[in-house]
């Protein structure tokens, strides 16, 4: 896995998790490959001049984005997160960890 980059689509980063125990979020598929492509951190992401919302991406374990959602605080994007991805309570880090990211 690479690190945690400041910024994802040229959003700033504010919190993120990463699925436990070299698990995954689930699965998503491109049109163009025949392979899964595991989501295996969240990202909560804040657009510079957007200040009303946060974008929730899925993540590739190279940090790639795989999808993306619209919420309007970053507490409703964490509590959709988790019913979505049905995971129960997650561990939020802020961007003081990126360690998190890296698998460190």
């Amino acid at each position: 896995m690479t690190e945690l980059p400041p910024e994802l689509d040229g959003a700033d980063l504010l919190c993120f998790a990463v699925a436990p125990n070299d698990s995954d979020f689930g699965f998503v598929q491109e049109l163009d490959t025949p392979q899964d492509i595991a989501i295996t951190a969240l990202a909560i992401c804040r657009y510079p001049g957007q200040p009303e919302q946060v974008c929730l991406f899925a993540c590739d374990a190279n940090r790639n984005i795989r999808g993306d959602l619209l919420y309007d605080s970053i507490e409703e994007a964490k509590t959709e997160a988790e019913r979505y991805y049905q995971t129960g309570p997650l561990s939020w880090q802020s961007l003081q960890r990126p360690a998190q990211w890296s698998g460190n």
